[in-house]
């Protein structure tokens, strides 16, 4: 949905790509084409999302905005895996039978759209992050932790994201409710981040961890492409834009921010990303 979304921004003239070698103004709307693909050495499947831009006036759609017969291509420098349109779940996908993702490897995405218009890109995969350490307490029926990590590859861009799994009850004053334990970070930081440092740590809490009889704690570090940080941070100003002019009685005036895409003769991203999971009982 993300990827339609950017696409329709494109389609009403509001952004350009950033950095792409793309002129959009050369690009006719009937023929503007975006793509999303993210890659990782964890992954099961390669995916890739890709819509046809809608010309003003038409319905904002994301169903009539699905393009289902392009030919999408993932290789690396020897050969090459063929990705095929899911109708259930909209995306082009397929397990890798050629390729093997690899750290410090270089990948290419090209796509060939029903009107013949060649998408092309590359990503690198990033190093994989060192397994992170966890310490942690308990206060009240709450779990606080400590995640830390060193980082030897001085890789700066990445994501730590928490999970809680568990369920418990609790009772408001409207009724008792079942609801899963939720974990989060208490650090102000915004993810993807540009600033992983040589050694690394961040607090969080697990809010009534206790009160289930099975708690745990899921920590996921994602060392990221530059390309995947650009194309996030760029989105986020966006959405900051979006905010101020959107049903807002007093809209900002200014200028939308650039939305970063590295796909050649169209727009979106074809990023790398490596990453590290742990889970531990609380």
């Amino acid at each position: 949905m993300k990827s339609y979304k950017i696409l329709i921004i494109i389609a009403f003239g509001l952004i350009t790509g950033c950095d792409s070698g793309v002129e959009l103004e050369n690009i006719p709307t009937e023929d503007l084409f975006s793509v999303s693909s993210f890659i990782s050495p964890q992954d099961t499947l390669l995916t890739a999302y890709v819509y046809h831009a809608r010309g003003l006036g038409q319905l904002d759609n994301p169903d009539l905005a699905l393009v289902k017969d392009s030919v999408v291509i993932i290789s690396d420098t020897n050969t090459a895996d063929t990705l095929k349109h899911n109708e259930e779940i909209r995306r082009y996908q397929i397990e890798p039978k050629n390729i093997i993702l690899k750290e410090s490897s270089q990948y290419f995405l090209a796509v060939i759209t029903p009107t013949g218009r060649l998408l092309k890109a590359t990503c690198i995969i990033p190093p994989r992050p060192e397994l992170p350490s966890i310490a942690g307490w308990r206060e009240s029926d709450d779990y606080r932790f400590t995640i830390h990590w060193d980082n030897p590859s001085a890789h700066r861009y990445f994501t730590l994201v928490t999970f809680g799994e568990g369920n418990y009850e609790y009772t408001y004053p409207w009724g008792t409710i079942t609801e899963q334990v939720i974990a989060r970070l208490l650090d102000d930081i915004q993810f993807p981040s540009d600033a992983q440092q040589d050694y690394n740590e961040y607090e969080g809490i697990a809010i009534r961890a206790f009160l289930s009889s099975s708690p745990k704690l899921v920590v996921s570090l994602r060392n990221v492409e530059s390309n995947l940080y650009k194309y996030f941070k760029s989105y986020r100003a966006y959405d900051d834009w979006n905010a101020n002019n959107t049903d807002s009685l007093f809209p900002n005036f200014q200028q939308p921010a650039p939305v970063f895409s590295n796909i050649d003769n169209g727009v979106g991203i074809f990023a790398g990303y490596n990453s590290i999971s742990l889970r531990i009982k609380l």
